[in-house]
């Protein structure tokens, strides 16, 4: 989304009199009232405290819902809440159209960056989105210098969709296990304990499997419905095979930083397995989470994918199925195509780290992985630099590599 605003960001430019080559550009600060406000929002949904909170809005039917959101999220245990306006990419977006919905009122809106921690855990999750921001004329005396927070959704029409959250559902009690922290609603939080269990194990599972330390607690979101899993994640793909799925975001204000990993599960279809398939199904999900600390922008998904199989321990069923790959599989495999493409391409990577672990050992795996996503910039393509590091790391060319794979497929 970022990269299709810098996009138009450069077209508009080139169409803007003033804005040709040559022209000074200026990156805008957003204003010490909106600044203002938003630490305050932020405090106000750390400590729970709707009184603070209503002090940030503008009348409407968004006031009405964050207040309702944050009376729902009463047990959610914050250590961090904190929303922070960004103009790096995109400045101010309040454009014609954004300005037209709030007649005689000067308008301001911003991409937002939400950090926000459970008591569990050791970073922030990353959410963002877009924030309006309205007011008659400027204040001195207010403490926001008269602005205040109107709107979240101005921005859905750019699919600038901003973060979304269980409590905004309704309310959300917590429970707790050795290594988790789970946030469901009231209704289904006694019929959890099950499932703890088995995340637990899976747990063991994945860290087993993985060679490095690992984060010591997760925080686990169980949505009631699919509709409301839609609405958290903003996701228009299809959910109604959805089991499990782990979400972290990216900081990209320092660089890039994967945030805290949270793991999703859908409660109605995870329960149609059986024990030993929602272990395997969590267990590939959780290496996700145990290794979303040394990831980078330049891992390709099949050693993603491939490494979170094989620490799933459930066997590689579609590998030799259809006819034998030359290459690894791309990135765009992994989503498009039949289902059977699809589940194909996942298997035939898990045998590619299969692979790699039999002839160099899961030690050598970890060290791979971590050089892989070690890396901000590279020079060159991805391939490119994948290739150097499977030399560095692994002492194999990446054509020695695609030769072994192709052999445990014949």
């Amino acid at each position: 989304m970022k990269r299709l605003l810098g996009a138009l960001c450069i077209v508009a430019a080139a169409l803007v009199p003033g804005l040709g080559a040559g022209a000074e550009t200026r990156i805008e600060t957003p204003p010490t009232g909106v600044t203002a406000l938003l630490r305050d929002y932020g405090r106000a949904w750390l400590t729970h405290n709707p009184n603070a909170l209503d002090k940030t809005f503008a009348p409407g039917a968004f006031r009405t819902a964050q207040l309702r959101s944050v009376r729902n999220a009463a047990e959610v245990p914050f250590r961090v809440y904190d929303v922070s306006a960004e103009t790096h990419y995109s400045g101010n977006l309040a454009s014609l159209r954004v300005r037209n919905l709030y007649p005689g009122k000067q308008v301001a809106a911003y991409e937002v960056t939400i950090r926000t921690a459970f008591d569990i855990e050791d970073k922030t999750s990353v959410g963002d989105g877009a924030f309006t921001f309205i007011r008659d004329k400027p204040n001195p005396n207010d403490a926001y210098d008269g602005w205040r927070l109107v709107s979240d959704s101005d921005m859905d029409v750019l699919a600038f969709f901003t973060s979304s959250y269980l409590w905004d559902d309704g309310s959300v009690s917590i429970l707790r296990s050795p290594h988790f922290l789970v946030l469901a609603h009231p209704d289904v939080v006694p019929t959890l304990r099950s499932v703890t269990n088995v995340c637990e194990e899976a747990l063991a599972r994945a860290t087993k499997f993985w060679p490095l330390p690992v984060r010591a607690k997760y925080a686990l979101i169980i949505p009631t419905t699919t509709e409301e899993l839609g609405g958290i994640v903003h996701d228009t793909a299809d959910l109604a095979d959805f089991v499990a799925f782990v979400s972290s975001g990216i900081d990209e204000t320092n660089g890039w930083e994967p945030g805290a990993p949270r793991v999703y599960i859908h409660l109605e279809h995870f329960r149609v397995y059986n024990t030993a398939g929602q272990v395997g199904i969590l267990a590939h999900e959780f290496n996700h989470a145990i290794t979303r600390p040394v990831t980078g922008p330049h891992v390709p998904t099949w050693v993603d994918e491939g490494m979170a199989n094989v620490s799933g321990g459930l066997p590689a069923y579609n590998a030799k199925s259809g006819n034998l790959p030359t290459a690894f599989p791309t990135d765009d495999q992994f989503v498009t195509g039949s289902l059977d493409d699809i589940v194909r391409n996942y298997d035939q990577a898990q045998v590619a780290i299969q692979v790699l672990i039999d002839h160099k050992g899961r030690a050598a795996l970890a060290r791979f992985y971590d050089k892989l996503g070690s890396e901000r910039i590279v020079p060159g393509t991805d391939k490119y630099y994948l290739a150097q590091v499977v030399g560095d790391t692994l002492g194999w060319t990446l054509d020695q590599w695609v030769a072994e794979w192709r052999k445990a497929l014949r």
